[in-house]
Formats: structure tokens, C-alpha cells, sequence
């Protein structure tokens, strides 16, 4: 039985075995609101399970290794739910999709086994309402504990024609149509990152768990209201219906299925004037149009009737329903050619869903445009807007703000960042190595705005990043000193912090808050018979004993690397990239890659080859790529301690693991991994 009557769905959580996804937009304001992808389970993800994006950022698909998959699409008013289970639950599921034996009859158990029956107008409400969960028992509200059965990776196997022949590889396990008719990207390795990020530490840029835990609300104090017709906008019945039809009649999908006779297009054209009447909004016609198309594409790709033979022999599914079928029915603004959006003039986009002379609408920016470096590198802003085209030339413009004894001047100078799409609402723009983590200011800001062509730019937002250990900030640029701290230099001090590397010298915020304050020396002279000698007492704070070995050296015993680029670990030694049978060319350090043949010598940054030529020597440019400083900055698990590693490019801090090391975000296994310069964790 397809769901075709439904609340409107905001967020949804599917699991399989201990693998539990989310996709959610219950967390922001109905309309403003945007699609959120996390892993909640505590594991990796099994092999096998695999997670696509449609090019839009509409569209979420996941792909389970037992051959279920669950699939959502979202757009502003929430989002539409469809799923598939595998062959070995045929007959044998419960829940407000029926049981899956191909019978309409007996779908409508409750709970309890009891049958729920009804003529009237109430019956979908009684049936679905038997289903609802009880607050606090929801996956939204308490995840399950992981079950020790589904620690390991279980295969499925296929049995093959030829006799005794059986593949278990998880490439030829699922053989589902629906799944290569997906064209989406896939970003399983780009959620799996960002989910070790989050398991290893808490100094990250992703969402944290204070920020993607809420409480969700169930509903159950809303009164019901009883649309009426025409809506508010003065929508009528016939004309609501007109436009449902004509979106349905206008896909090329919906049009091939309703004249071959796959589906009744009566249902859907209810549903969709229904929606209209609620809502006010012509907008769900485009979900009505989508859940006719997937309810086409069920009923074709289950019957092998359906089939045809491809040019190798093959059996394969008709093209109408998987490789021409168009993303988002090219949003009524274009025509569907063979998969293909051929859009309008003035709009562009796989779906043509962008404006092209209209900027992005920024709808807000994350964290209130505040990021204090106690808690987060600050290495990207992240911004919810409309109209976003995800392309090549998707980019990020931005101002630098200082910010003077607590007032902030914007610089006239602007330069682009990259921009990283995360779905059909959601852009981030990569900022370079904030001054603040490198002890260089202790707030500055950042003027952002958008572009999808990098002509017509959004209306600039503000973003400040401060030190918390001694700065209060508004996002507004004004910032204030905390009491009983030290600013020195551009770097924060806590009340009786000493100085990184002369011990007379220490924070003392009773005397000064913006210089050291340094221990008096007292001088006494003896006089006797033989040649006069002078004694100099000292009186110094409770410190350990000044330290003889060069600041600049690991802590813990490793020794300080010059080398003349922190990107290269050797000037050759390694298999060129350009040509593989020449072993001549530089070694990378992590995060580094080969420059081109006339700097073949040399490794830079992945993604800015065009900073080959250039050496970055050490420690004149840090001690390695990831790391600034040994140590001067504040542990982000102890904010009284300032002997912890700085960071550049956006590296994180190994904590307590090795104080003076940075690495890859995400990458705690890397702490440790050069005793010779960082010494042994």
C-alpha cells in the first residue's frame, strides 16, 4: 500500500542493524529551515552502506547493504519519505506502510494487531494516530543502544547462474535498478569524516551534540483547523485542480506512465489539490508530481515484463523511467529532454531552480555569526540561503574586519574563498588560518557574501572570531576585555600566566592588562678584605626552573626540522605524478601534494598548485604544515592552560594526547606520527 496520505514529514531517522541516519529539518522555522545529514550511531558505518546527494542538494538517498534504502526529498515546507525494504521482509513488516504483501486489504493493522477500520473522513487520521509514538520513545529523543549481533559486516550473497558460483563482494550484492538509475554523488567517505571528526574531538567546525540535540515536538497540543476553500491567497478549488494536473501532465515520466497505464493519476491529483487547500501554496505540486513518479518507477522496475534488452543483451529498465527522468520536473521552469533540463531563459541549474540574475537569499548564518576559538577552529562559516546553484564557480567573497580597542574597521580589499555545497539550503565558505588561533589578534572579523557566478553576490553578513579566554564579543564587531586577564600582544592571558620563554615576565592583572609584568630583581654588595664581589637575589613567581633547551624543540624530547618547505618531507625519492616510471620527484608531508614537472621538486598544498615556486621554509612558516607553534595557545580541554600547539590551515590540536602537535582534522591517528620533531607522544 503506497502512503499517500500523510502529515507533512519534517525529519526522519532509519536504521539497520546498528548503522542509525538522520536526515532532519525539524530543527529550524517551518519555511526557513533546511535539510541536516548526521550519523547518529557510534560506530562506522558498516561496508556496504552508502549515502548519495542528488546535484540540487535536494535529495538524500540511503543505501542499506541488505538492499533496503530510504530516500527523502526535501523542499521548504519539509520533506517527502520513500523506502524500499529488502526481498527477505516480503509479508513480514508492520507500520503506516501496511505489511508489504502485495494486498491492499490487510494493511491496516494497529499496533496491537487489531484491524482499524472506518469509512468516514477520520479513518487515515485513526489508523495513523494508532502508529504515533508516545513522547521520549522516538529515536529523535533516545538513540538504542548498539547490539552486539550487528558489530560485524554481514553479507548478502548472490548466486550466480553458473553452478555453484556465488558472489558475497559487496559490488555485485545488490543488483537494484533504482540504485544505478541514481545519478547522485556519492558522500559516504565526506559523512564518514565528518563523524570521526566528531567522535575524536570536541574542537571541530561540524554541528556538535548541544547543537543537533533538541527537543522534538510531537504535536499533540496543535488544534486542528479545517481548511476551506478558496485559501486565503484566493486559490480556488478548480484552479488548485488545473494546476495539479497540468504539473503532473507536464512530466515526462507522469505522462509515460499515466498513457501506458502503470498508475491511476486520480489519487495523486487529490492529494495535490488537498495539499493546496491546506497550505495555500502551489508549491506541493511539485511533491505530488514527485511521489507519482516514484510510485511509476516502483511499479515498472518490480515487473520484469517491463524490461528490455540493452545493446550488450542485457535485460534493463525502461530508459523513461530511470535515465530520462528529470530532477525536481526541472522546477516548471524548463522542458525534460531525454534526462536532461533544457531551461528558460534566466534560469539555469540541473533542475533549473536558480534564478540566474538573482544572488542567494542568506537566510541566516550558523552560530549567529560568532565563533570563539576556546571551542571551535573558526575555519568556516556556514550559511542557510535560498537560490543556490551548486557549480564550479559557487564562491565565498570576503572583507577582512579589524577589530581596534573593541570597535571593528572593515577593509575596502576583498578576496574569494571556496565554497563547499552542502545541499539544496546549505553553503560553507573555507576561511584561511584565523590570526586569533595563531596568537596574532584576539578578534577580528570577516564580511562574507555568496555568489553562484561570482558576479552577483548576496548582501554581506558579518563574522566574528574571537579568544574567548579573554574577549566577550557581539556579532555585531564590538568586543570588551574579560577582568582578570592579559592581552599582550594580540594573545590572551589568564591572571598569573608566564611568559612562553622569559621566566621573569608573567600576567598580572592587579599592576597591567596589556604588558607583562615582570619580577623585581634587588641587588646587595659585601664588602671584605679581599677583591669585592657582588651577589644578585632574584625573586621569582612559583614557576618551574627557566628551561635550557630552545623553545622552538619539541617538549618531549624531539628535535627541531629545518626544512626548506613544510610541505615537502624530501626533494625526491618518490613516483612522479606526471610519470610514473620516474621515482625523482618530491615526497608530501600529509594534506601535501606534487607540483607540477618544473617544480617537480616541490609539494604544496592540495588544491593551490599555484603556489608552486614558492618554498614555505621551517620554522620561519611553522613547524610543519598543520603546525604554527609547539605550544603558546590554549588547550581547548583546559582553558587556564596556554601551552598547547598552535594551528595553520585549519589543522586541529592533538590535546592531550601530544600537546605540541596539530594535524588533520579529523585525523586523531596522525598525533604522534614525527617523534623526530614533535617527540613521542
Amino acid at each position: 500500500m503506497p502512503l499517500l496520505c500523510t502529515n507533512c514529514i519534517c525529519g526522519m531517522i532509519a536504521r539497520e542493524g546498528n548503522d542509525i541516519i538522520e536526515v532532519d529539518m525539524c530543527h529550524g522555522r517551518f519555511m526557513k529551515s533546511y535539510p541536516r545529514l548526521l550519523v547518529r550511531s557510534k560506530n562506522s558505518l558498516l561496508q556496504g552502506t552508502q549515502i548519495k546527494r542528488s546535484t540540487n542538494g535536494k535529495e538524500f538517498t540511503i543505501y542499506f547493504p541488505s538492499g533496503s534504502w530510504v530516500k527523502t526529498q526535501s523542499a521548504k515546507w519539509g520533506m517527502n519519505v520513500y523506502a524500499q525494504a529488502p526481498s527477505e521482509d516480503y509479508a513480514d513488516t508492520v507500520g503506516i506502510c501496511g505489511n508489504n504483501n502485495g494486498k491492499d486489504s490487510d494493511d491496516y493493522f494497529s499496533p496491537t494487531g487489531q484491524i482499524v477500520e472506518g469509512k468516514n473522513q477520520d479513518f487515515p487520521n485513526i489508523f495513523f494516530e494508532s502508529w504515533r509514538l508516545k513522547p521520549g520513545t522516538s529515536f529523535f529523543d533516545k538513540l538504542p543502544q548498539p547490539n552486539p549481533a550487528y558489530a560485524y559486516n554481514p553479507k548478502y550473497c548472490k548466486c550466480a547462474k553458473n553452478k555453484g558460483v556465488i558472489d558475497c563482494t559487496y559490488a555485485g550484492k545488490i543488483k537494484d535498478p533504482a540504485k544505478r538509475a541514481n545519478r547522485g554523488k556519492d558522500i559516504t567517505k565526506q559523512v564518514n569524516k565528518k563523524t570521526r571528526a566528531r567522535r575524536s574531538t570536541d574542537y571541530h567546525d561540524y554541528d556538535s551534540p548541544d547543537e543537533t540535540t533538541y527537543k522534538f515536538n510531537y504535536g499533540l497540543d496543535i488544534k486542528p483547523v479545517v481548511p476551506k476553500w478558496p485559501t486565503a491567497s484566493g486559490l480556488t478549488e478548480v484552479k488548485a485542480k488545473a494546476f495539479c494536473m497540468s504539473a503532473i501532465n507536464n512530466s515526462t515520466a507522469g505522462r509515460t506512465c499515466i498513457s501506458k497505464k502503470v498508475i491511476d493519476p486520480a489519487t495523486f491529483i487529490t492529494n495535490c489539490v488537498e495539499d493546496i487547500k491546506i497550505s495555500d501554496d502551489a508549491e506541493f505540486a511539485t511533491a505530488s508530481v514527485q511521489g507519482l513518479e516514484e510510485a511509476c518507477q516502483e511499479s515498472i522496475l518490480k515487473d520484469p515484463a517491463n524490461y528490455i534488452k540493452g545493446k550488450d543483451g542485457k535485460e534493463e529498465p525502461p530508459k523513461f523511467i530511470t535515465e530520462y527522468v528529470c530532477p525536481n520536473d526541472c522546477s516548471r521552469q524548463g522542458r525534460c529532454d531525454k534526462g536532461v533540463c533544457k531551461c528558460r531563459d534566466g534560469f539555469i541549474g540541473v533542475d533549473c531552480g536558480i534564478n540566474k540574475n538573482t544572488p542567494p537569499t542568506v537566510l541566516q548564518m550558523l552560530r549567529n555569526g560568532l565563533c570563539d576559538t576556546q571551542k571551535k577552529p573558526c575555519g568556516s562559516v556556514r550559511f542557510i540561503a535560498d537560490n543556490l546553484l551548486n557549480g564550479n564557480e559557487l564562491t565565498c567573497r570576503v572583507r577582512n574586519v579589524k577589530i581596534l580597542n573593541g570597535h571593528p574597521y572593515a577593509s575596502l580589499k576583498s578576496y574569494r574563498v571556496q565554497a563547499d555545497f552542502e545541499s539544496f539550503r546549505e553553503v560553507s565558505c573555507n576561511l584561511p588560518t584565523t590570526p586569533v588561533r595563531l596568537g596574532k589578534a584576539a578578534a577580528i572579523g570577516h564580511i562574507l557574501s555568496i555568489s553562484n557566478n561570482g558576479i552577483h553576490f548576496s548582501k554581506e553578513h558579518l563574522f566574528v572570531i574571537h579568544d574567548g579566554l579573554c574577549m566577550n564579543c557581539s556579532n555585531t564587531g564590538f568586543c570588551s576585555q574579560k577582568p582578570h586577564t592579559c592581552l599582550i600582544d594580540g594573545r590572551c592571558y589568564t591572571n598569573g600566566a608566564k611568559h612562553p620563554t622569559e621566566v621573569l615576565k608573567y600576567c598580572n592583572t592587579d599592576k597591567l592588562t596589556n604588558r607583562w609584568t615582570e619580577i623585581p630583581t634587588t641587588t646587595s654588595t659585601t664588602t671584605t678584605t679581599q677583591a669585592p664581589t657582588t651577589t644578585v637575589q632574584t625573586t621569582q613567581p612559583p614557576t618551574d626552573p627557566p628551561s635550557t633547551v630552545d623553545p622552538r624543540w619539541a617538549p618531549k624530547g624531539g628535535k627541531a626540522t629545518y626544512r626548506w618547505d613544510i610541505w615537502t618531507l624530501s626533494e625526491s625519492g618518490c613516483v612522479c605524478h606526471f610519470d610514473h616510471s620516474k621515482t625523482d620527484c618530491a615526497c608530501c608531508d600529509i594534506g601535501g601534494c606534487q607540483c607540477p614537472e618544473k617544480y617537480m621538486a616541490q609539494c604544496t598544498k592540495c588544491g593551490q598548485l599555484s603556489l608552486c615556486g614558492t618554498t614555505k621554509p621551517s620554522p620561519d612558516n611553522g613547524i610543519d604544515a598543520w603546525t604554527f607553534t609547539f605550544t603558546g595557545c590554549p588547550c581547548h580541554f583546559d582553558t587556564k592552560r596556554n601551552d598547547c600547539a598552535c594551528c595553520q590551515n585549519s589543522g586541529c590540536p592533538c590535546g592531550k594526547r601530544q600537546l605540541n602537535q596539530c594535524v588533520t582534522c579529523g585525523h586523531p591517528e596522525q598525533c604522534g606520527m614525527k617523534p623526530e620533531i614533535f617527540g613521542p607522544p
